[in-house]
């Protein structure tokens, strides 16, 4: 039936399988352009003002929901100073870094870092500012 109806639009048997190709190629792009753009907007809550939220005995899950997933997860065990497990978790923002290190699930510990090195935002960085996404 299908087949029919492409033949009806000017498709003829041979181009089929690329027009399917081209067409898959084409979602997939859209997929992950829609992807990028929800991390670039996400990337705008690594912010100072929201390191400042972040409290000493605030959970992970709270950290996360205010910060979205972290960039860098890391587990270690058995450090000095520390009673057990301890998970860090690092988030990269336009002009903020912001580490985060738990233990049993509640933060111990926030270290806020400077990542503006001259970085000049590109024209998807600017417009997604002016619309302010």
């Amino acid at each position: 039936m299908y087949r029919r109806i492409l033949v009806w639009l000017g498709f003829n048997e041979r181009i089929m399988p690329w027009a399917a190709l081209g067409a898959l190629l084409g979602v997939l792009f859209a997929a992950i352009l829609v992807v990028a753009i929800l991390d670039a907007h996400k990337r705008g809550a690594i912010t100072l003002e929201n390191y400042d939220r972040i409290h000493l005995g605030m959970t992970e899950k709270e950290v996360d929901n205010l910060l979205g997933r972290p960039h860098v997860r890391g587990t270690t065990e058995g450090l000095p100073g520390t009673r057990g497990v301890c998970v860090r978790k690092i988030w990269y923002g336009d002009k903020q870094i912001i580490n985060v290190a738990f233990e049993n699930g509640l933060v111990v510990e926030k270290k806020p870092i400077a990542a503006n090195w001259g970085y000049e935002p590109g024209f998807f960085e600017r417009l997604r500012q002016t619309l302010s996404w």
